[in-house]
């Protein structure tokens, strides 16, 4: 049974190391990565999350963890939502599913706030602010 082994290692030895190609290959560092956090907070500070509707067309949230029932955000309001803890999911979508949405993320003495425009692309948009345990902020 262990020349069985040894052939098998000789075999291994004998394939050529394939590169991947560079579509699929790791990024060269991080900072090349989408799964980046576009901010941060300090997860273990109380933080609010500033919602700003620049869009012109009435949009709709919600947090996935149940903090609060479902808002709608009238087109040019801005609204604050208190008291959340990590991890949160907050959704934010246009009422008019015919839009799409793009989001600025910022954050300041952790205020996050959420700039909301309407996105010019024709894939779909974004709808979800992930703050996570570690105060990473991502969306998608």
């Amino acid at each position: 049974m262990s020349w069985h082994i040894a052939i098998a290692s000789l075999c291994l030895f004998a394939i050529p190391m394939l590169t991947l190609p560079e579509a699929i290959a790791a990024p060269a560092n991080m900072t090349d990565s989408p799964w980046q956090p576009v901010a941060r907070i300090a997860p273990t500070k109380p933080f609010q999350v500033q919602i700003i509707n620049k869009t012109g067309i009435e949009l709709e949230y919600s947090s996935t963890t149940n903090e609060f029932s479902p808002r709608r955000l009238a087109p040019s309001v801005t609204t604050t939502v208190k008291q959340l803890s990590t991890p949160v999911y907050l959704l934010i979508n246009p009422l008019d599913a015919r839009f799409n949405l793009k989001y600025t993320v910022s954050t300041r003495n952790n205020l996050v706030t959420v700039i909301v425009t309407q996105s010019s692309e024709s894939r779909t948009g974004y709808s979800t602010v992930n703050i996570q345990e570690t105060g990473g902020i991502f969306v998608y």
